[in-house]
């Protein structure tokens, strides 16, 4: 997800040179990149968010020291304050930087590790890495950064698995490119490896390209969650998109009911595109490339039950949270506040909110059978999963 934090433009960011490659292992768990770090001598894991435009936003229960300074956080919710402290020194293994103009922002209360089902102390934001000409090598799971010399316009792409592209000129702290609809129409997309969905952009955006109806509700809401708190959302079925112009005949959008943050954002496109593709981008020459290496451009189209559910805070159940209306859990009789045991008969422990995600969905008819504590007494629900996404307006 896009956040913006008001500090210095990536221009003002400096660095120490790479003369040769240099190489930042990564992992990936439940639809995030995770990176290992060192900084200011504490041990982090971070989710690598090319969306957040900043250095770290880290738990506030790391003592970092006295702060430097406070910045307002906004995104399409609003700006909040936060404290800053100084980036000193990042290390990744052996791979150490000298930065200088980075900052720390303190995220208030941060619960990633709930939601990833690993330990995660925060974010990683692009500015890190924008500096440099850089890799993101999932396929390899690796971050390379290459010497500047390594011009990649310079590169001729095939177009079919291949692609090199240009960053939009009003785009100063995102990596924002066009996204064409059906008929021509020009969405702005940030690429947001922070983003766990496909894409998600907002009601006004596509009320402005004609795929939406001003004021209509979707279907099917669910929250998501951002640095600011829940925001509704609902999926639609987004058919012969080009994606930063890569064809895509389908896809599954996130849709948040509420305005965009500005005229140059109408939202990002996420890790489910994203993790197809190794992708280089150099901001200085404003260009990134794609290279295609699994031949796929969507997954095909996900069916679930309606079922939302979170871990409590000591991360010894999870609970249901909301059941979507007219949804297969609703009709099943599954209710707010059971504790999910079991899917499926795997015994459901500290597991954390998106494996629990993935293994409610699977192919639209396909049954799941999901048991829960209720009051004290189990009870067993099978429920037929369906697709639960709005059609577009044309």
């Amino acid at each position: 997800m896009v956040t913006t934090a008001v500090v210095a433009a990536w221009a003002a960011v400096q660095v120490s040179a790479v003369t040769s490659p240099l190489e930042i292992p990564f992992r990936v768990v439940e639809n995030a990149i995770i990176i290992d770090a060192e900084v200011n001598g504490h041990k982090v894991a971070t989710v690598f968010d090319t969306g957040f435009s900043g250095a770290f936003a880290l738990t506030e229960s790391i003592d970092f020291g006295k702060p430097s300074g406070t910045i307002g956080v906004r995104d399409f919710v609003g700006t909040r304050a936060t404290s800053v402290y100084d980036v000193k020194k990042v290390k990744f293994g052996a791979v150490e930087l000298a930065p200088k103009n980075m900052q720390i922002l303190a995220q208030d209360g941060f619960e990633g590790s709930w939601s990833y089902g690993t330990h995660i102390d925060g974010l990683m934001g692009f500015d890190v890495v924008a500096p440099y000409v850089c890799e993101i090598n999932v396929q390899d799971r690796k971050i390379v950064l290459h010497p500047s010399t390594e011009d990649i316009t310079k590169r001729v792409p095939d177009n079919k698995r291949t692609f090199l592209l240009r960053v939009l000129p009003l785009s100063t702290r995102h990596i924002s490119m066009a996204t064409k609809t059906a008929d021509g129409q020009t969405l702005v997309m940030a690429l947001d490896t922070g983003n766990a969905g496909y894409a998600t952009t907002h009601t006004d955006s596509l009320a402005r390209v004609g795929l939406w109806t001003e004021g209509k509700k979707g279907k099917w809401s669910f929250p998501s969650y951002i640095s600011s708190g829940a925001v509704e959302t609902f999926a639609v079925e987004v058919k012969d998109a080009k994606v930063f112009g890569i064809p895509v005949a389908k896809s599954v959008w996130d849709v948040i009911n509420l305005p965009s943050s500005g005229a140059d954002s109408d939202g990002t496109i996420g890790f489910q595109f994203l993790k197809n593709f190794n992708i280089t981008i150099d901001m200085k020459r404003r260009a990134v490339w794609m290279e295609n290496y699994t031949g796929k451009f969507a997954e095909d189209e996900v069916a679930t039950t309606g079922i939302t559910a979170f871990s409590d805070r000591k991360g010894n159940s999870m609970r249901v949270v909301r059941v979507l209306s007219e949804s297969p859990a609703q009709q099943a009789g599954v209710r707010v506040g059971d504790v999910i045991v079991a899917i499926d008969g795997e015994v459901i422990g500290n597991v954390g909110m998106r494996r629990v995600e993935q293994m409610l969905k699977g192919a639209a008819g396909s049954t799941v059978k999901v048991q829960v504590s209720r009051s004290g007494s189990l009870q067993t629900f099978e429920m037929k999963r369906a697709l639960l996404v709005n059609p577009l307006d044309k």
